[in-house]
C-alpha cells in the first residue's frame, strides 16, 4: 500500500543524501544496526535504490557487522533486489545464499510479503547449499540449565520487572514457566527464550493482564537443544506479596441534631377542664330550679365534681404529648449526612488506588521439590 506524500518525503530525501554522500561521512554517522534499519524504512518507503546503498555500506568490514547483523543485511538486501526495477533474481539468490551461509536454518517467513517471489528465491538458495545437516551432539557432557533470579526485591506495581536468567550448559533454548505453587497446571506466565536471544524479564502479571495475586508461586526453567535434548527442570519458588502502604483512616459518622421535639398536652386541654368545673359548680344556680337549689347550699357534690373535672383536663395536660419536626435541623443533617459519604467514597477510591499502586515483593524461598 503506498504511503501518504508527507510521510515519504524526509524518507526519500534521505536515501538520496545517503546515496550522494561520500562512504566515510555515512560511516562516522552511524553503525551497522542504524544503516540496516534506514534500509529496512526504504523498502516500506519504495526507496529501493537508497537501501541498497544503505546495505552495502552495512555490510563493508569496516562497519564491524555482527552475525546477526549481517544475516539481516543480505535477506534484506535479496529482497530488497526483487523489488527493484531490474528485479534482479540473480543478485537476491546470491544474497539469501550469504545470509544461509551464516545461518543455515534462517526462515523469512515473515518478510515474504514484501514480494511475492521472495520464498521461491530464497528456497532455490537453498537448495544451492543442500540440505542442513543436523548439528553435532554437543561434547560438553550432559545438558544442564543454572537459574538466576533475585533472593529478594520489590519492583513497581506499574512498569517493575523481575528479571529471571537461565543459563544453559551450551547454546539451547531456554523455557521459563511460573505456576501457582498449590496448582502446578495452572500457567500464569511462560516465555521461551530463543538461542541467542535476550531473556524477557516477568513484569508480575498473569495470562490477563492483572498484577498476580499476593500467594507462592513455582518457577520451573528447563533448557532443550537442537537435538531437542532436555536438561533437568530446576524449580524455585517464589512468594509474591504486596508492600504495606499508608492509608487514610475513614472519617466517622457525623453527630446529627434532632429532627423533631416532644411536647406535652395543649394548654387548652387544662382551660377546658378549668372551665367544665367551673360550669358544673354554675349550672344548679344558672338553671333556676328550686328543687335544685334547695338544701344544696352545704351540699359538696358540684364542686367535688367540679373539682374531678378540672383535675381531669390538668392530668391530660401533664400525660398527654405532641411532636413539632424541626425543619433547620432536618437540612443540616441531611447535608452533613452528604458531606459524610462524599468523604466515604472519596478515602475509599484513594486507598484502594494506593493498594493497587503498592510495589510487588518478590521473596525468593529456596529450591523447591
Amino acid at each position: 500500500m503506498k504511503r501518504p506524500a508527507g510521510r515519504r518525503l524526509p524518507l526519500v530525501l534521505l536515501g538520496a543524501l545517503v546515496a550522494l554522500a561520500p562512504p566515510s561521512r555515512v560511516r562516522a554517522q552511524g553503525n551497522a544496526a542504524a544503516l540496516i534499519a534506514a534500509a529496512r524504512a526504504q523498502i516500506d518507503e519504495f526507496g529501493y535504490d537508497s537501501a541498497r546503498t544503505l546495505l552495502n555500506l552495512a555490510l563493508e568490514p569496516r562497519t564491524r557487522a555482527t552475525d546477526a547483523e549481517r544475516i539481516r543485511a543480505y535477506y534484506l538486501f535479496g529482497i530488497n533486489e526483487l523489488n527493484r526495477v531490474e528485479n534482479n533474481h540473480d543478485a537476491a539468490r546470491q544474497a539469501f545464499v550469504e545470509a544461509l551461509r551464516l545461518d543455515p536454518t534462517l526462515r523469512i517467513d515473515t518478510l515474504a510479503n514484501l514480494h511475492s517471489s521472495a520464498l521461491l528465491v530464497f528456497g532455490e538458495a537453498r537448495m544451492i547449499l543442500g540440505p542442513v545437516a543436523p548439528p553435532a551432539a554437543p561434547t560438553a557432557g550432559a545438558l544442564t540449565i543454572t537459574v538466576y533470579v533475585p533472593a529478594d526485591t520489590s519492583v513497581s506495581a506499574d512498569a517493575g520487572l523481575l528479571r529471571i536468567e537461565g543459563r544453559p550448559s551450551y547454546r539451547a533454548r531456554v523455557v521459563r514457566t511460573i505456576t501457582p505453587a498449590d496448582a502446578p497446571t495452572g500457567i500464569v506466565w511462560s516465555d521461551t527464550q530463543q538461542v541467542g536471544a535476550a531473556a524477557r524479564a516477568w513484569n508480575l502479571r498473569g495470562r490477563d493482564g492483572q498484577i498476580v495475586a499476593p500467594a507462592r508461586y513455582t518457577l520451573s526453567v528447563k533448557a532443550i537443544d537442537s537435538l531437542q535434548q532436555v536438561s533437568t527442570t530446576l524449580e524455585r519458588v517464589l512468594q509474591v506479596s504486596r508492600a504495606p502502604v499508608d492509608t487514610q483512616v475513614t472519617p466517622p459518622a457525623p453527630g446529627l441534631a434532632p429532627e423533631s421535639r416532644r411536647l406535652r398536652g395543649s394548654p387548652t386541654s387544662m382551660l377546658l377542664g378549668f372551665t367544665l368545673g367551673a360550669v358544673a359548680v354554675a349550672l344548679p344556680t344558672a338553671m333556676g330550679n328550686p328543687d335544685l337549689n334547695s338544701d344544696l347550699k352545704a351540699d359538696g357534690t358540684s364542686y367535688a365534681v367540679a373539682g374531678a373535672v378540672s383535675l381531669a383536663g390538668i392530668v391530660g395536660f401533664l400525660a398527654g404529648h405532641r411532636v413539632r419536626s424541626l425543619p433547620e435541623n432536618i437540612q443540616r443533617n441531611r447535608e452533613a449526612l452528604g458531606r459524610y459519604e462524599q468523604d466515604r467514597a472519596r478515602i475509599a477510591l484513594l486507598n484502594a488506588r494506593a493498594r493497587e499502586n503498592a510495589p510487588v515483593h518478590v521473596h525468593l524461598e529456596g529450591p523447591g521439590r
